[in-house]
């Protein structure tokens, strides 16, 4: 079991709900530090007020579908949970682009940063909507996780893959 009093991680979309129950539990379990990116100032705001200023709580506004952004964030942490999702069906069927935009690039941005940074571990938060997809949502989470599959395989045997 890791010992989070001597971790540092990085939950992306940690205002949302499920990131927000991760953050939560971080805390509980005394991580040293839970950074969270999320690109909802408003949410930011209202768990700050919340956890009253916590120090072992940092807040970044960004958006996984920016790398820089993403890097930046990274930086320091031994864990990311990868949160961050468009998962409404009916947006993503009305919005395909956003949902491919959030659930497929802005993961391969998660995840190359991860693979860069070499981060010890990479949680990524999906779907049973993923396992038989019948609409976009489904579909971006079913690529998100071989996403994630890929990065594991390719940093265990770096020499079948080429870098992007």
């Amino acid at each position: 079991m890791l010992d989070w009093t001597n971790s540092r991680a990085l939950v992306t979309g940690g205002t949302g709900s499920f990131g927000n129950f991760i953050v939560r539990r971080l805390l509980q379990l005394g991580a040293k530090e839970v950074r969270i990116l999320s690109r909802d100032e408003k949410k930011q705001y209202d768990m700050r007020v919340f956890y009253e200023g916590r120090p072992d709580l940092t807040f970044v506004v960004g958006d996984i579908r920016e790398r820089a952004c993403v890097d930046e964030a990274m930086k320091g942490v031994q864990v990311v949970f990868q949160a961050a999702a468009l998962k409404q069906v009916p947006t993503c069927e009305y919005f395909p682009m956003q949902a491919v935009q959030t659930n497929v690039l802005g993961v391969e941005n998660v995840v190359q940063s991860a693979l860069e940074h070499d981060i010890e571990r990479l949680v990524a938060i999906s779907t049973d909507k993923a396992v038989k997809p019948v609409n976009v949502m489904g579909m971006t989470k079913a690529i998100q996780e071989r996403l994630v599959l890929r990065g594991n395989i390719s940093r265990a045997w770096p020499q079948h893959f080429e870098k992007s």
